[in-house]
Order: structure tokens, then C-alpha cells, then sequence
């Protein structure tokens, strides 16, 4: 039951180890504040989009037994939760656009008004064509906009 309540951050923190973990092993570069700060961003990045299937999935799984954040917590009490987290990741994409410094790593912060806009969505929408394509999309939207770590 635990596992559950927590099912958010696990699928963030794998993701964060393949995509950031993983590479510094294979690089056999030695991690520093960079690569923690990175890691952050993108656990946060995966946990908040997860968090808004859970949302979508509430009562589903809520009837099979699972017990996330979205079905735990009243719907203000989630809307608040979900609201700590990003500002979490709001900080932590100051965090990463102070330590990579690049001419259009400001585009980061994107990533936080495009989340507020899913999150307003959200509470209007549960089909499956708008999740696929808009949550999902926040994640390649992050990947397009970690190619400004690169210019």
C-alpha cells in the first residue's frame, strides 16, 4: 500500500537514473551539484505528470485498490499538492538554468506554465487523447528544451 502512495516519485526517481544516472556511469564522470540539481529536475519533471494520471485514474484506482495522492487526499488538498510540487520544480529549474548557464536556458521555465496549464486542464478533461498527447508531450517538451543545455 505504501509502494502505491508513493508509485509517482518511483516512476520519477527510475526515470531520473536512466537519464541521468546511468549516463554519468557510462561517462565515468564524477557527479557533482550539476548532476544532483539535474537528477531533481528531472524526477520532479516525471513525478508531476504522473501525478496528473493519477488524477485522471483516481476513481478507477481507487476501486481496484490503489492508492495514489489523487485518491487519498480531498480534491483541494490534492490541487495543493500537486501546486508544492511544482513550485519544487519551479526552484530546482531555477536551480538548473543558474548551473547551465546558456542564452535560451531561461526556456525552462516553460516547462512550469505549461504544467499549471495541464493542471488547469486537467480538472476539465480525462480523455485519452488529451493526456497522451499534452502530459506525454510535457516530457518531450523537456527533452527539446534540454537541447538549449547544449548551445
Amino acid at each position: 500500500m505504501i509502494f502505491t502512495l508513493v508509485k509517482s516519485y518511483f516512476i520519477g526517481f527510475t526515470w531520473a537514473v536512466a537519464t541521468v544516472i546511468f549516463p554519468i556511469v557510462l561517462l565515468k564522470k564524477e557527479p557533482g551539484v550539476n548532476e544532483l540539481v539535474l537528477f531533481t529536475h528531472r524526477f520532479l519533471l516525471v513525478s508531476i505528470a504522473t501525478l496528473l494520471f493519477d488524477y485522471r485514474d483516481r476513481q478507477r484506482d481507487f476501486e481496484q485498490g490503489v492508492l495514489t495522492p489523487a485518491n487519498m487526499l480531498h480534491e483541494k488538498q490534492f490541487h495543493r499538492f500537486f501546486n508544492f510540487n511544482l513550485l519544487l520544480f519551479l526552484l530546482v529549474t531555477a536551480g538548473v538554468v543558474v548551473l547551465f548557464p546558456a542564452p535560451l536556458q531561461w526556456l525552462q521555465f516553460l516547462l512550469v506554465f505549461f504544467f499549471l496549464w495541464l493542471h488547469a486542464m486537467s480538472r476539465k478533461r480525462a480523455d485519452d487523447l488529451f493526456y497522451l498527447t499534452w502530459v506525454d508531450g510535457s516530457l518531450f517538451l523537456s527533452a527539446v528544451l534540454s537541447l538549449f543545455l547544449l548551445i
